[in-house]
């Protein structure tokens, strides 16, 4: 598993992503590439992935897709997850959890 912080750009206050791909390749399993938009094949890498992401416009409400990503180096199957961090957890119980 890999993981890679993309900063967000001039966003206030400033948001912090992190891209994770899971890969893994057991018994020399073979990885498919897939055909991405600009008609190359790319494998699932976090470099790939990260490309697709580096394509995305990020709106206010935070909704887009990534999926078919432009970009000839984008991985055409990739997606976010978002997660709220607080910065000051006022519960210390509920901050370990």
């Amino acid at each position: 598993m890999a993981t890679t912080a993309c900063p967000a750009k001039s966003r206030k206050p400033r948001y912090l992503w992190v891209c994770r791909t899971h890969l893994r390749q057991p018994d020399n399993l073979p990885i498919a590439q897939i055909k991405n938009a600009a008609g190359n094949y790319v494998s699932p890498t976090t470099d790939s992935v990260t490309a697709a992401l580096a394509s995305a416009t990020i709106p206010d409400d935070f909704r887009f897709s990534m999926t078919n990503a432009a970009g000839a180096a984008s991985y055409p199957i990739s997606g976010v997850t978002w997660l709220l961090v607080y910065q000051k957890q006022e519960n210390a119980e509920r901050a370990i959890k």
